[in-house]
């Protein structure tokens, strides 16, 4: 086998190199997020609405995010979810 050939097969393929970039991202917007509000995993899964095993598997770096799921960690990350609960609580206390 020639050492091109060699060197070709050892690489890492592009899509997969960028696939690990943009969950590492992901992973430490959540980690900075939850460090900064001081939460806890289980805290962001139900705040969110994920499974507690999904929101520690998003923590890893190598979690496959779908669109629904990135949309509802950007609403989380630009504050909506804080203030839609905000939103719920004076609705309740209006109706009373």
């Amino acid at each position: 086998m020639k050492k091109d050939n060699r060197k070709s097969l050892n690489q890492v393929p592009d899509w997969q190199s960028r696939f690990n970039s943009y969950s590492m991202n992901i992973s430490d917007l959540i980690y900075s997020y939850i460090t900064k509000k001081n939460m806890t995993t289980i805290d962001l899964a139900e705040k969110v609405g994920f499974t507690k095993s999904k929101a520690k598997h998003m923590m890893s770096g190598s979690y496959d995010f779908s669109i629904e799921e990135m949309s509802k960690l950007e609403l989380l990350f630009a504050g909506h979810y804080d203030n839609y609960e905000k939103k719920l609580l004076t609705e309740k206390i209006s109706k009373k």
